[in-house]
């Protein structure tokens, strides 16, 4: 060294860190979806992201484990360095993660039964503090504020038709912090009960063949419906898919038959799973007695125009009292007017022959004052016609002689007796030994005397005579008649 003083100088440069802001929101949902994490200096893609969560420049809330109700912080870092002078520095910021509320309705859906009964609903939720419950219905919560509650429904929740009534019961979540509420629904189907009607009761005679129909007002057209009779009688007909259904009495009592209807709405495949009505018909169908009309006389079928009378016997079968019985006898298809109401009449008729249909009318009138649904009184009848006959009277003349040789009178020239009345005839004429001379069945037949082609001897010859009135009466006549010659 010299002593001499020596200076020498140089210049440094110091470059100032990166100015860094960040714009992070301090609260995001667990539900919401990956966003891009934002840098406001220096601006734009540059820099780089790092920190739980973190993808790249995006930060994905649906990483948070929701095992309570803020998960959090997390804590971000950006880095930048300034590419002209190397510099580099970092910037923290903080994210906390909402878990989104959780809402489950516990019961089954839809959730289906009858009406008038209540609803029983229960409900679980997470990650939220408040829950309110409402329906697009016009019934009532207990508590629409309580996870579990009870919903009666309105007259108008009910199904009317074949599309069943449905409500909606929805559960929400009240807002709380960043994240939307939470849903969820259940449907209810409200069954109802069938309504119904049934025609006014019947009275009808035996046998009494029924049309019985039933006319469901709620619900309509349903393929559910089933029908149960019983038709008081004994016989039943059970879970039919038919409103009408046609049923015969064959035979009447003394009293109404009690008629019941079930009919159910069948929505469930188990028999609890049916929403049913009975209607108890007392006294529904009264079933009258059929007359079987008929009767007899005295005499029988026929008379003659000595005796042209008749006692006619009525003989008409039914059920039970005689009080609501009726006749009417016609005695003469010609004459509409030769009748009698009384039970067993009789009846003169002309001293003429002449065939007679007589008709008996046999009525059991049930009276319309007796049931106030009748507009008329109910007629159970039956009727018969019968022909009753008058005939001649029975007359025989037998000549008591007779000259075949043809020299009297012309009548006297054959044997003939003179018969009227008969239905049927006969007659024989034997000699003194029994040998039959001659027979016939015609009335207009003679004997000329000849036996054997030959001229039978003057004597006295035996003859017999049966003849049959048309009411089967047989009578026999005997007697002698000589041959003259």
């Amino acid at each position: 060294s010299s002593g001499c003083p020596v200076a020498d100088s140089t210049e440094i440069v110091v470059n100032g860190l990166p100015f860094l802001k960040i714009d992070l929101p301090p609260m995001v949902c667990s539900s919401d979806a990956p966003f891009n994490l934002k840098n406001e200096q220096p601006a734009g893609s540059v820099g780089t992201w790092s920190g739980y969560g973190v993808k790249g420049r995006d930060f994905d809330p649906s990483i948070s484990p929701k095992t309570k109700y803020t998960e959090g912080p997390y804590r971000l870092k950006y880095q930048y360095t300034n590419p002209l002078t190397g510099c580099s520095d970092s910037i923290f910021g903080n994210i906390s993660v909402q878990s989104q509320p959780e809402l489950t309705i516990n019961n089954s859906k839809p959730y289906q039964q009858c009406e008038g009964q209540s609803f029983n609903i229960s409900a679980t939720k997470n990650w939220a503090k408040e829950v309110i419950w409402s329906h697009n219905g016009n019934g009532m919560f207990s508590n629409n504020e309580s996870l579990n509650t009870v919903y009666n429904h309105g007259t108008q929740d009910t199904a009317i038709n074949a599309n069943n009534g449905q409500v909606v019961l929805t559960i929400s979540t009240v807002k709380e912090g960043v994240c939307p509420i939470a849903k969820e629904d259940i449907p209810l189907i409200i069954e109802p009960y069938p309504q119904f009607t049934m025609p006014v009761h019947f009275v009808k005679c035996e046998a009494a063949t029924i049309d019985f129909t039933s006319e469901v007002q709620k619900p309509i057209s349903s393929d559910n419906l089933r029908y149960s009779w019983n038709f008081g009688d004994g016989q039943t007909l059970t879970d039919s898919k038919n409103a009408d259904v046609q049923k015969t009495y064959d035979t009447a009592k003394r009293g109404w038959y009690d008629v019941s209807l079930t009919v159910t709405n069948q929505w469930g495949t188990d028999a609890s799973q049916s929403c049913a009505i009975t209607k108890d018909s007392i006294d529904y169908v009264r079933v009258l007695p059929q007359p079987k009309a008929a009767f007899s006389s005295d005499p029988e079928f026929f008379t003659t125009i000595a005796f042209p009378k008749f006692n006619f016997k009525n003989e008409t079968q039914y059920r039970w009292g005689s009080d609501n019985m009726h006749y009417l006898w016609s005695f003469d298809k010609n004459d509409l007017d030769d009748t009698s109401t009384k039970v067993n009449p009789m009846k003169t008729y002309k001293n003429d022959t002449a065939s007679y249909w007589v008709n008996l009318l046999a009525q059991y009138i049930y009276p319309a004052a007796n049931d106030i649904t009748l507009i008329e009184d109910v007629v159970c009848e039956d009727s018969v016609g019968l022909a009753r006959i008058i005939g001649p009277d029975v007359t025989v003349f037998v000549p008591t002689a007779f000259s075949p040789d043809k020299a009297g009178p012309k009548a006297n020239n054959v044997f003939r007796p003179i018969v009227n009345g008969e239905k049927s005839y006969y007659v024989m004429l034997v000699n003194r030994w029994g040998e039959i001379l001659w027979e016939s069945n015609d009335k207009y037949a003679g004997w000329d005397g000849q036996y054997k082609n030959e001229d039978a001897q003057q004597d006295v010859y035996i003859w017999h005579v049966k003849v049959t009135a048309y009411d089967g009466e047989e009578y026999e006549y005997e007697g002698t008649v000589t041959l003259l010659r």
